[in-house]
């Protein structure tokens, strides 16, 4: 199995750019509902290259959403939450109103 919380781990540590872009890019690469908490916190980001690879894999989740209709586990879903909650002010309001639909409906 493989170690989210260790890469966002080294992603906050780290001071060097490509290290912290690279676990960016992990993160995002991650399966559907576990890169979700991640790409939302990437997207609000002040950096600029981290937000443009945070709105980048934002699309592209949104855009492949119901390729699988997998649902959240209780632990994702709670993460999740916290990502919206944490970064909505600082998202498109249309993703927001689109996920905070999908979140009631799970």
């Amino acid at each position: 199995m493989f170690d989210f919380n260790l890469v966002y781990k080294i992603y906050n540590e780290t001071n060097i750019t490509i290290i912290k872009r690279n676990a960016v890019v992990v993160l995002c690469s991650c399966p559907k509902w576990d890169s979700l908490r991640f790409i939302m916190e990437f997207a609000a980001s002040s950096d600029e290259s981290i937000s443009a690879i945070g709105n980048s894999a934002l699309y592209r989740w949104e855009s492949t959403f119901n390729r699988s209709f997998t649902q959240p586990t209780a632990t994702q879903l709670e993460e999740i939450k916290k990502s919206y909650i944490n970064y909505k002010e600082k998202l498109s309001k249309e993703f927001i109103d689109w996920i905070g639909f999908i979140l009631k409906k799970l």
